[in-house]
């Protein structure tokens, strides 16, 4: 067995300091909503704005049943599913960010985040939180 030291830790004991946004930050959170109503598959729903500098922790997508074969992503206006891949929405529900690898990262630009729809019309309510700090 090993005992092994995070990134920050390392940083931390070794006298570096730290960004903002990475010690005693602050969470803020943004939400949205949308009620789709025969929404067509390959909309985007542009939701919450995040802003420039903030580094995103996370976020939940939640979701009535919104219609047979339906999926949604969550992205940017560049990349449909940058921090959620398509997931499936036939049947009531949430899901957590899965894309690690544009977590943690400052925004270069205030990023408007973005539901892409896909594989049939939706009908229901949906709802996106999305947590970050700000450095």
């Amino acid at each position: 067995m090993a005992t092994v030291y995070g990134v920050n830790k390392t940083k931390f004991d070794g006298g570096d300091i730290l960004d903002p946004g990475t010690w005693n930050a602050r969470v803020k959170v943004s939400f949205d909503e949308y009620e789709a109503s025969s929404l067509a598959a390959g909309s985007t729903i542009v939701m919450m704005p995040v802003p420039k500098g903030a580094k995103i922790l996370g976020g939940k997508l939640y979701f009535d049943a919104l219609g047979a074969s339906t999926t949604l992503a969550v992205g940017d206006g560049t990349t449909a599913d940058k921090y959620l891949s398509a997931t499936d929405t036939s049947t009531a529900g949430s899901a957590e960010f899965d894309k690690i690898d544009n977590l943690f990262k400052a925004l270069s630009a205030t990023e408007n985040i973005t539901l892409t729809l896909a594989g049939g019309a939706a009908t229901g309510t949906i709802k996106l939180m999305v947590m970050y700090v700000l450095e």
